[in-house]
């Protein structure tokens, strides 16, 4: 597998870098990195995510590492897209435009 879907269960913006480019992790988008990424961004794979905490800045010492790795934990990685996702509005092609009023019928003019 040569990429992973990551998708932000919390509630703050991620944003990181590797490579030179730039990935948003926006919250409840699922968004699809390269494997390599997801190992240096969150430390996917790895038996100790410690490193990858650490250098999120998501702890300083190492009392914060359980705040910090309940953190990382709001980030779900998987091998296939998530099924909940939707690009478009649920309504698109569904609701009918609004039809144009034209001035006809009777209507109310002062006299």
């Amino acid at each position: 597998m040569s990429s992973v879907w990551v998708t932000n269960k919390g509630t703050e913006k991620l944003t990181d870098g590797w490579d030179g480019k730039r990935f948003d992790f926006l919250p409840r988008i699922p968004v699809e990195i390269p494997v390599a990424v997801a190992q240096h961004v969150f430390g996917y794979g790895l038996r100790d995510k410690t490193q990858a905490v650490v250098r999120l800045n998501w702890t300083k010492t190492a009392n914060d590492l359980p705040d910090g790795l309940a953190k990382l934990e709001l980030f779900e990685i998987s091998q296939t897209r998530p099924q909940g996702y939707r690009e478009t509005s649920p309504t698109v092609d569904r609701t009918p435009l609004p039809v144009p009023r034209r001035g006809e019928g009777k209507g109310t003019q002062a006299a």
